[in-house]
């Protein structure tokens, strides 16, 4: 009763609500598949439905070709292709042919779009271009056609062309910003300009850029530019509270500084203690009193803890180091002096009685009479 509604309501060319009713009759065929056996008007209605829509779009995809919407076209065949493959249908005589035509037509279009886009510097649209006229042309099994074999390779070449022309373009622009940066001595700034130089060359390998002194030019002022990067990874690890690789990568740019005589660039450098005492945070200052400490540099230590005394750093924090301090201060003055008497005396000089400095009178008192 379903399919013969079925059959009646596609008489009338109600193809969607005959389709609705097939599909009912065929859930309540599987819901009582031991008693209801499949029947041939089942798969004869959706056929016909099938062929219906087939055709369907088939007249529509000529109607798009005449205006010569051939994007339009080539989908309604892709559908109505998509269709005919699922179902045994009719297929049109003159499918192949309106297809080959429409994806013809695509793909010159996306060439002209690819053309219009590389006289305009448009590169990134010309690529998506070019790979849309390459996926058509590959898809429709067209890929032995001489004409569009030859429009196809004429674009890749341009855009090829137009991108090697804006990156020596781009590659002339930072390698000059870099000679103006080393002329003004803002080796930071001419070490940023010479990678971008760089990155440009090295993306555009295939276009052998013309290089000129680059190479040379960025060499002289490699050393300058690596201590500086030394310094600002060292600050950067101190904000990040990493004070250990901070101090160390501080270190080695000190070592790196006299290594290769970088003062000759018109850069100076400060040495640790003394860049520490005016340029570092509270806490790289406590890092490093007990480094200078494990180091025997004890007068940079205890200058370093009166300086976090002077910021009011946590009184709490420094009695620990600063008792230890005292203890390695005594042991140092009593193997000097050779005596056992006058610690008192020996510590005023380093407190002058400043109470904030009552942990280290301690540590000292206990380091002399050890």
């Amino acid at each position: 009763e379903m399919l013969t509604e079925a059959n009646s309501l596609l008489s009338q060319n109600r193809m969607r609500d005959a389709e609705s009713r097939v599909k009912d009759a065929k859930n309540y065929r599987l819901k009582y598949a031991s008693e209801i056996v499949q029947s041939d008007l089942e798969n004869n209605i959706m056929t016909k439905i099938r062929q219906r829509e087939y055709d369907d779009l088939i007249n529509k995809a000529k109607a798009a070709i005449n205006v010569k919407d051939f994007e339009l076209g080539l989908s309604n065949l892709e559908e109505a292709g998509s269709i005919s493959s699922q179902y045994n249908l009719k297929v049109n005589s003159e499918f192949d042919n309106l297809q080959l035509k429409c994806a013809r037509s695509v793909i010159n279009s996306a060439i002209s779009s690819g053309n219009s886009s590389v006289s305009v510097n448009n590169l990134s649209k010309a690529r998506l271009s070019l790979d849309r006229a390459e996926s058509i042309q590959t898809k429709y099994q067209l890929n032995k056609d001489a004409g569009l074999n030859s429009e196809i390779n004429d674009l890749r070449k341009k855009i090829f062309s137009q991108q090697c022309i804006l990156a020596q373009s781009s590659f002339d622009f930072h390698f000059s910003e870099a000679k103006k940066q080393v002329s003004a001595l803002n080796y930071r700034k001419a070490g940023v300009e010479f990678e971008l130089a760089d990155s440009v060359n090295q993306s555009n390998d295939d276009c052998k850029l013309k290089m000129g002194s680059f190479s040379d030019e960025r060499s002289l002022v490699l050393p300058a530019v690596t201590y500086l990067k030394l310094l600002d990874k060292s600050v950067n690890l101190m904000k990040q509270l990493n004070y250990q690789e901070s101090f160390s990568t501080y270190h080695d740019a000190g070592k790196y500084f006299a290594e290769f005589e970088i003062s000759k660039f018109g850069i100076s450098h400060k040495p640790q203690f003394e860049y520490i005492l005016s340029e570092e945070t509270s806490g790289m200052l406590y890092y490093a009193g007990d480094q200078y400490r494990a180091m025997n540099r004890l007068e940079n230590a205890l200058e370093i803890y009166k300086k976090l005394i002077s910021r009011n750093y946590d009184s709490r924090l420094l009695k620990g180091p600063l008792y230890k301090l005292g203890e390695a201060f005594a042991e140092r003055d009593r193997e000097i002096s050779g005596s056992s008497d006058g610690w008192k005396d020996n510590v005023h000089k380093y407190t002058e009685s400043d109470k904030e400095l009552k942990s280290f009178c301690k540590g000292y008192k206990r380091g002399w009479k050890k």
